[in-house]
């Protein structure tokens, strides 16, 4: 079974993606959630085995997404991160993949989120 986790300080906006990515990967994700980018590194730290994809968003209380980014960067070079931010996308994308995000997804974009969600879970899962 592959292993996702989820930032974003939204339980709602969390729960949709919980779904999304179960539904994505055929039922073959097991999906944590977390509320900041503070507990994201947490969990990324003490977890035995590593996750498969980390989902962030980057307006988050305690640590944004840019930063957990950096800081996981620190530790962990190589597990798939998704940037899902509704900042503006054109100051946010480009810093999120300079410091370490695989892809990047804009929660404003509605007509195509939904697929890019989809993409993103196929590629890595």
């Amino acid at each position: 079974m592959k292993s996702v986790i989820i930032a974003d300080d939204d339980e709602k906006v969390r729960e949709t993606y919980a779904r999304a990515v179960k539904h994505f990967s055929g039922g073959q994700a097991e999906v944590e959630e977390v509320g900041n980018g503070a507990t994201l590194v947490e969990k990324m730290r003490e977890r035995e085995r590593d996750y498969d994809l980390i989902f962030t968003d980057n307006d988050m209380p305690r640590m944004s997404g840019l930063v957990a980014i950096a800081r996981i960067r620190e530790f962990n070079p190589n597990v798939p991160i998704c940037m899902i931010s509704g900042d503006e996308a054109e100051e946010v994308m480009p810093e999120a993949m300079r410091i370490g995000a695989t892809d990047y997804i804009d929660k404003g974009d509605y007509e195509h989120f939904t697929e890019k969600l989809r993409e993103v879970v196929k590629k890595y899962l």
